[in-house]
């Protein structure tokens, strides 16, 4: 058939059919791998069996096959044996791997490379003789096209030895039912992720992929897509781990080898990875990245160009000091001094804790107190509620 094709659409339209793929996608009839005698393993065995035995098992078929005159009949002449009338079941095309797993019938009519046949744990049984036609998939390519990109043909005729069977099936697997081996529970791949993940597989890609992270908040979540995005725009495969971990699991996944790359924080790099105390930091971007670049390089971990922005804790005011000129901590300290106005200071649990309390660190560098009844502990939404509210 291939030939055949082949040759005629050459000569006839200028198609090129590239080398065809290893697997079959014909009709077959399938069997349950768990309980169907494991010595019938082709339709010769199958036919001897039935004839052996008064034919006694059942069949689940739909009507086109059951009715074409290329179809189940025929098949039966062709191996010379017969399913009993009465056990013959009628269904449509689904219902033909839902019948089987569900054991209205003992055999059933399939596609021979449908992923329900690895997921349900089905096997085909040999076309032995060769009844069923055979159906090669092949990439099919304009003449012109080719002999403009002769390099094509070498790529694309690596792909068809790949692709057997068995191979396709996973792959068919994968994309129609999921991991949990059912269709339309939300697990389902997308075909592009798994052609990818193929072509990856069989090194049919130069380019790595690289495995990106992020924590699970906004900003990182947002950082981890920007890098994700700019890698796959340059052409790199992405695997996108952007939201699935935080804090310290991230550190050790990257430490581990099982991300690659993730947007941190240089501080909280070298507070909570290397372990310097926030009395020890040093004063500066600059130098603070300098002194994480010089301790992570031990550990084989690269910091690239630092973003613009610095994420730092910062004090916001409410509405309510508007009109007053105040720009800096500096400013504030000197209204809070001089003005005899009360302030109220929201404030998360972690800038009080500690040994290095961060608003007892604060009053002092900038000489200034509030009172401890002036100051609520609260979740960081409700500080920037409590302020917009007043």
């Amino acid at each position: 058939g291939y030939l055949m094709v082949a040759a005629l659409d050459l000569r006839h339209h200028n198609l090129i059919w590239m080398a065809p793929s290893a697997f079959n996608d014909t009709y077959t009839l399938m069997v349950r791998s768990d309980s169907f005698d494991p010595d019938i393993q082709n339709m010769e065995e199958l036919a001897d069996y039935m004839n052996a035995n008064d034919a006694p098992l059942k069949l689940c078929v739909e009507n086109e096959f059951y009715s074409r005159g290329d179809g189940l009949f025929s098949l039966q002449d062709f191996y010379g044996f017969a399913f009993q009338e009465s056990n013959i079941e009628i269904v449509a095309y689904d219902q033909l791997y839902e019948g089987l797993r569900d054991e209205l019938c003992d055999v059933a009519e399939g596609f021979s490379t449908d992923g329900r046949i690895a997921a349900w744990g089905f096997r085909n049984l040999d076309d032995s003789r060769q009844f069923f036609p055979t159906y090669h998939a092949s990439p099919t390519i304009r003449g012109e096209v080719l002999e403009k990109y002769p390099q094509l043909q070498p790529i694309l005729d690596a792909l068809g030895p790949l692709l057997d069977n068995d191979t396709i099936t996973r792959l068919n697997a994968r994309i129609d039912l999921g991991a949990d081996g059912e269709r339309n529970t939300g697990d389902e791949e997308p075909v592009a992720q798994v052609a990818y993940s193929f072509a990856r597989a069989n090194r049919l890609l130069k380019l790595p992929t690289i495995i990106v992270a992020s924590g699970s908040n906004t900003q990182q979540q947002l950082l981890g897509e920007v890098v994700a995005q700019l890698l796959m725009q340059s052409g790199y495969g992405v695997e996108n781990k952007t939201g699935t971990l935080d804090g310290e699991a991230l550190r050790q996944a990257l430490e581990a080898g099982e991300i690659d790359i993730y947007p941190e924080d240089t501080t909280v790099a070298l507070t909570n990875y290397a372990g310097l105390p926030t009395s020890a930091l040093p004063s500066g971007a600059e130098r603070t990245f300098a002194l994480l670049q010089a301790l992570d390089e031990r550990s084989g971990i690269i910091w690239l160009t630092p973003s613009a922005f610095n994420a730092a804790k910062a004090l916001v005011t409410g509405t309510n000091l508007a009109d007053v000129d105040m720009t800096t901590i500096s400013d504030l300290a000197n209204y809070v001094n001089t003005s005899g106005v009360a302030l109220n200071l929201c404030v998360e649990a972690d800038f009080m804790a500690g040994e290095s309390n961060m608003l007892d660190a604060l009053e002092a560098e900038y000489g200034m107190t509030f009172s401890p009844d002036a100051v609520t502990v609260l979740p960081l939404s409700d500080i920037y509620e409590g302020l917009r509210n007043g």
